[in-house]
């Protein structure tokens, strides 16, 4: 299928898309895994050691999976960022590593995932699974996250107020409650952080809150767990947010 795109060239993605002609209805960049990808499904569960495993974006259902996009901000471009997925219950876990093309203005990045498993894949979400694509290899485990649409379709849901609905999976081992913000320049923005049905080993509690669906932000998060009263240390990380075109 193939669509009309309405544009301005303001912020040149590609050359090719100022001819103004019919463009494929997909992503204007795909990358596939720059080196071996640990794709693990086990029948024992495998504790993460990870506190935020899952940084989604909520959209409608794809009909094929795998699917993997994120909105990748500019300033990541020629950088390698990683994809680390946990399952709910600790059996599957992966890493994929990737390279951000060296001249990115910034915009939607489809990625490959080649799987030995796409019987599991194909059914995750982010209700069973944490998707996180972090800035840095896969050898070290970033604090600087961008949200990503997993067997999703490419456009995020948005509220009739123009939000977009981000969705945080957190390991917060046997905390009791946990409680959350994040903030954006000078606002802040509260969330709501509940556990999940089956308190997985993989993460056991959802944080989600919405953000302006129409503009770049750098959201600074927070998480603060308290267990029998007592509060451990804030978990902090930031999410580079890049808003999807406007349809």
């Amino acid at each position: 299928m193939f669509q009309k795109i309405a544009f301005r060239c303001v912020v040149p993605i590609a050359t090719a898309l100022c001819l103004g002609v019919s463009v494929a209805a997909e992503p204007l960049v795909t990358l596939d895994p720059i080196t071996q990808v640990r794709d693990e499904l086990r029948p024992d569960a495998l504790i993460s050691g990870n506190w935020l495993v899952g940084v989604h974006t909520r959209a409608q259902r794809a009909q094929n999976a795998p699917q993997l996009y994120s909105y990748v901000p500019a300033d990541w471009e020629g950088k390698t960022v990683c994809v680390r997925v946990t399952g709910e219950k600790g059996r599957y876990n992966a890493l994929y590593p990737y390279e951000v093309p060296g001249v990115w203005a910034g915009g939607l990045i489809k990625f490959n995932y080649p799987t030995v498993h796409p019987d599991h894949v194909e059914s995750i979400d982010h209700t069973n699974s944490g998707v996180a694509l972090h800035n840095g290899d896969c050898a070290t485990v970033s604090d600087t996250f961008t949200p990503v649409l997993w067997n999703a379709l490419e456009n995020p849901i948005t509220t009739d107020r123009g939000e977009v609905e981000l969705v945080l999976n957190i390991n917060a081992g046997r905390a009791d409650s946990v409680f959350g913000e994040a903030t954006l320049g000078a606002k802040v923005i509260e969330m709501t952080c509940d556990p999940t049905d089956a308190r997985g080993v993989g993460f056991n509690y959802q944080c989600v809150f919405a953000v302006p669906g129409d503009r770049a932000a750098e959201l600074k998060v927070a998480i603060e767990r308290l267990r029998f009263g007592r509060a451990a240390p804030p978990r902090t990380a930031t999410i580079q947010f890049f808003p999807p075109p406007a349809q």
